[in-house]
């Protein structure tokens, strides 16, 4: 696995200049070579996936990660070219060292299914916008979180046109969050 990186993806990402292409093309690869020898899938979640959502607007220091199935390989792989931080790795390859890779859980429970996005001819997965906006508005309403309030009005913001408003409505009343919502949507209306 490594030595596949080595020789072919990691000249590619040397030519890639804008960072979150760059790992959105790392995280597809994984994705994909785990996936096509059948050893499960990787869905990115939390800041990483706001930052893709909104086309850079917030920015993240590390790509938290779901992987599914084989998440000791996707560890060992990582840990043949990183520094172990936290629960994340950061990659020593200079073209990789601005974010590091967090492995945050390895079972998915959303009741929606992922969004499959295309990264050149690569695929990943990014955890539902409707579910993030959620989680951020609970960070926000339980935490005082203000950055987490920042994330779902981003969200909010940018995909309100795609949204699934009853999904979304479903899962702000299951975390008790649906005020937060409204609150949101008042200040966008003005």
């Amino acid at each position: 696995m490594l030595s596949v990186f080595e020789s072919t993806v990691l000249p590619r990402l040397l030519s890639i200049s804008e960072d979150t292409k760059r790992y959105l093309v790392f995280t597809a690869w994984l994705n994909t070579f785990l996936e096509e020898r059948g050893l499960g899938r990787v869905i990115i979640t939390g800041g990483f996936a706001v930052e893709v959502y909104t086309g850079r607007v917030y920015r993240t220091m590390d790509v938290d990660v779901i992987v599914e199935g084989s998440s000791r390989v996707v560890e060992l792989f990582l840990e043949k070219f990183s520094e172990r931080i936290g629960r994340g790795y950061l990659p020593v390859y200079d073209v990789l060292a601005l974010k590091s890779i967090d492995v945050v859980s390895t079972v998915y429970t959303r009741r929606k299914s992922p969004v499959k996005i295309l990264v050149e001819e690569l695929y990943v997965y990014l955890d539902p916008v409707e579910d993030l906006i959620a989680v951020y508005l609970d960070g926000w309403k339980y935490w005082g979180s203000t950055e987490d309030r920042d994330k779902a009005l981003w969200l909010l913001y940018t995909w309100r046109d795609k949204l699934d408003w009853s999904y979304l409505e479903v899962v702000c009343r299951e975390r008790s969050v649906l005020d937060k919502l409204e609150e949101l949507k008042q200040l966008l209306s003005t």
